[in-house]
C-alpha cells in the first residue's frame, strides 16, 4: 500500500516515540469514554430543557377542579432500568413521595387521564389525554431544544459549557 493511500491518524490519538526507551514505538490513546460521557451529559441537559419547556404548558392543559393537579406536575431525568438509556418522565408524585416533598398528593390524576366511575357507580366518564396532546402539539419545540444540544456534540468545549450550566441551574432551584 501505498503512503498516499493511507488515512492519515489524528494527532489526539496517537503518539509517536522517536527516542528514548520506547524510540519507535506508537502508542495509541482512546477517549471513547470522554465522548460518550459527553454525549450523556448533554443528553440529560436537552432532557431537562425539554422537561422545563413542557412542564408549564401542562399544566396550562390540566383540567382545573380544585387546582391541585395543575400544581403537582414534575419532571425526573434518569436512566432506564431495563436498557440503561437516560428518559424523561413527566408525572406526578405518589403520596408517599408528596409527603416526603411537603407536596400536595393529587389523588385524582389517574382518574382524569385514564377516566373513571361516577360517584354512584352508574356511569363511566371518559379520561381526558390533555397530557399526550400537549407533546403532540409541541414536537417542533422538542426537537429545537434538543437540537441545541445535540449541535454541540461535535464541539467538546461548547459542550462542556452547556453541561456544567444545566449542573448549575440545577444545583441553584
Amino acid at each position: 500500500m501505498r503512503r498516499e493511500d493511507q488515512l492519515p491518524l489524528p494527532k489526539s490519538v496517537t503518539k509517536v516515540y522517536r527516542s528514548g526507551a520506547k524510540a519507535g514505538q506508537v502508542e495509541f490513546t482512546s477517549n471513547v469514554d470522554q465522548c460518550n460521557y459527553t454525549i450523556e451529559e448533554l443528553t440529560k441537559a436537552a432532557l431537562r430543557d425539554v422537561g422545563k419547556v413542557l412542564i408549564p404548558k401542562i399544566r396550562e392543559a390540566t383540567p382545573k377542579l380544585t387546582g391541585l393537579l395543575s400544581r403537582s406536575w414534575q419532571r425526573w431525568v434518569r436512566k432506564d432500568r431495563t436498557d440503561g438509556h437516560t428518559e424523561l418522565d413527566l408525572g406526578v408524585y405518589s403520596a408517599k413521595q408528596a409527603k416526603k416533598k411537603n407536596q400536595a398528593y393529587a389523588h385524582h390524576a389517574h382518574l382524569v387521564l385514564l377516566g373513571h366511575l361516577t360517584a354512584d357507580h352508574t356511569k363511566w366518564v371518559e379520561g381526558n389525554n390533555f397530557f399526550y396532546q400537549v407533546v403532540a402539539d409541541n414536537i417542533d419545540l422538542i426537537r429545537e431544544t434538543e437540537g441545541k444540544y445535540l449541535s454541540a456534540i461535535g464541539d467538546e468545549v461548547e459542550a462542556k459549557k452547556i453541561a456544567e450550566a444545566e449542573e448549575k441551574k440545577e444545583e441553584d432551584e
